[in-house]
């Protein structure tokens, strides 16, 4: 079906030709447990080589067929790789981390969601019914074409899933009490949707863009000096802050440190914290006028008179055009450098000069301390995640005795990413005895 995704598929398939859950999943992707994995599926390589190419190829699935569309355009070339690399050939349970969106400070569950209205038109059209990529995407929680809430599945069984008008838990959704509730969820789903057909996201211009809004209605000064307190009770009064407050799987939305992470740029913004915080700023507005100025801060293009004594440094070079003030082969030397020391070297020059041009130019200084962090950050979880593979029966202590640098820096930096590793359960295989004779044929009669 058109817009479905990929688990949705599986589970069609499962309907019409399946015996077992764990058979389904050998046939399918090679592995028994393969429908625990609700957004990002594992073997996709297996997966286009069995269906034949008919979702087409693995990255085409992946955008396609997976909510990934709106963590894409966050994510660095380097990730990009790295998601590629996994959907294809590893462990969807790793998608998060391999795009570096674990550690959101938010609900981090992803439940399944589907819409009545949806169903009945599926059914009348096909038949049968499927889960539909739009309604998977973070922050969706009403039907981007009905406008209805959706109905939300958690479960965490070894089933493959079949979407049902009723939920199976009642209290699991959220509650809407007021149309202006209603519309500010609305919101989140139009900028969801937006943010899903990007490329690419200019997070500077997002941050500008926000720290004008909130400056606007008196949330803060700077982005240096965000009170949280203030924050807080500012997002609990609005109508999304309300609504979410009522779902106790969105508690957490409520304690506000997440906002101040966010734009101040402290760490990589999950896609969900731009959604809501966008659509509580803007709540006055109209949903299609705030889905507008989304997109023009997420390309950068800004309409607010000057207030520079309010920017951080690298944020006023960029709205000066982005460019940086320092020559193209001192820019090119830091690009090739993960140290001052290299940096100088390939320079030619002491290392106090080439601190001084980073001083001289605060976004090439931005650029090159974020990306070493993030390389980092990335280099550490790598080494953990390749131990893990390496020796999947180490022990929690020999792991964090063998490395303890890397352990060091995720714990002060991404704390949740590293207790991510430190519970992984390593995806085990299982000799199948004898795959059915039923897996290809049945394929081809589809």
């Amino acid at each position: 079906m058109s817009g479905e995704t990929v688990y949705g598929w599986c589970e069609r398939f499962h309907r019409r030709y399946g015996t077992t859950t764990k058979e389904t999943g050998e046939v399918l992707f090679g592995r028994p447990y393969a429908s625990r994995q609700k957004s990002f599926p594992s073997e996709l390589t297996r997966f286009v080589r069995v269906t034949q190419g008919r979702l087409g190829d693995e990255f085409q699935i992946l955008m396609r067929h997976t909510p990934i569309g709106c963590y894409w355009p966050f994510l660095s070339s380097e990730q990009k790789d790295r998601v590629r690399k996994i959907s294809a050939q590893g462990n969807g349970d790793c998608m998060f981390l391999a795009s570096g969106f674990t550690a959101s400070q938010l609900h981090s569950a992803h439940p399944l969601r589907c819409c009545i209205q949806c169903m009945d038109e599926q059914l009348k059209d096909s038949g049968e019914t499927t889960w539909m990529l739009m309604h998977q995407h973070p922050g969706v929680w009403v039907c981007p074409v009905h406008g209805k809430l959706l109905i939300e599945f958690q479960s965490h069984e070894q089933i493959w899933t079949q979407p049902s008008p009723l939920p199976e838990d009642p209290t699991a959704g959220l509650r809407v009490r007021s149309q202006r509730e209603l519309d500010a969820l609305r919101t989140c789903a139009g900028i969801s949707m937006a943010l899903s057909r990007r490329d690419e996201v200019s997070e500077a211009g997002l941050r500008i863009a926000t720290i004008d809004r909130m400056r606007s209605l008196g949330l803060m000064a700077s982005p240096a000096r965000i009170n949280i307190e203030k924050t807080k009770k500012w997002f609990a009064q609005t109508h999304l802050g309300q609504c979410l407050g009522r779902s106790e799987r969105m508690k957490s939305v409520q304690a506000g440190t997440w906002m101040r992470s966010t734009v101040r740029g402290a760490r990589r913004a999950h896609p969900l914290k731009w959604i809501l915080l966008w659509s509580a700023l803007f709540e006055d507005e109209s949903s299609d006028h705030i889905v507008r100025a989304f997109q023009d801060a997420c390309t950068g293009l800004l309409t607010n008179g000057d207030s520079s004594q309010f920017r951080l440094p690298f944020e006023i070079a960029f709205m000066q055009g982005g460019a940086h003030s320092a020559p193209s082969h001192v820019v090119d030397a830091f690009d090739r450098s993960n140290t001052l020391e290299q940096a100088a070297s390939l320079l030619g020059v002491s290392q106090y000069a080439a601190k001084a041009w980073l001083e001289q130019d605060p976004l090439l200084a931005h650029d090159w301390t974020d990306r070493i962090r993030l390389e980092r950050l990335d280099h550490a979880c790598d080494r953990l995640h390749l131990a893990l593979d390496m020796n999947p029966t180490m022990s929690r202590a020999k792991m964090l005795a063998t490395f303890r640098a890397e352990v060091e820096y995720l714990r002060a930096h991404t704390p949740k990413r590293l207790r991510s590793i430190l519970d992984r359960i390593p995806a085990r295989r299982h000799a199948q005895g004898q795959l059915f004779q039923w897996s290809e044929e049945s394929l081809d009669q589809r």
